[in-house]
């Protein structure tokens, strides 16, 4: 087993997350990353509208009020599983196409 790397500057992972495994899997690794270092995850649910929901504004708010109910779950579910991690981090919702937006949140 190798050692760790030598601490760096601020570090700023941003894990997309959707509850799924992969996900948790992808936050238990950035908090590996971040043992020793300086920095915060910042965990971003991307809410995606497909494009029949958009053509209807009563399907629309539907949908809204169910992405309110699932950020509020994965708000949850990251605070749980990073409670005793010893890590900063931040969770953010967004809203669009989820590759774009989670290239957003790291550009950020």
């Amino acid at each position: 087993m190798s050692p760790d790397p030598a601490p760096a500057g601020f570090l700023h992972p941003v894990v997309g997350y959707d509850g799924s495994v992969p996900a948790n899997r992808a936050l238990d690794t950035a908090v590996r990353l971040m043992r020793g270092r300086t920095g915060r995850i910042d965990v971003v649910y991307v809410a995606h509208l497909s494009s029949v929901a958009m053509l209807s504004p009563g399907a629309i708010a539907e949908i809204e009020e169910s992405f309110d109910e699932v950020e509020k779950e994965l708000r949850t579910a990251v605070a749980e599983r990073l409670r005793d991690q010893g890590v900063a981090w931040e969770f953010e919702r967004r809203q669009g196409i989820i590759t774009e937006e989670l290239v957003a949140a790291a550009m950020a």
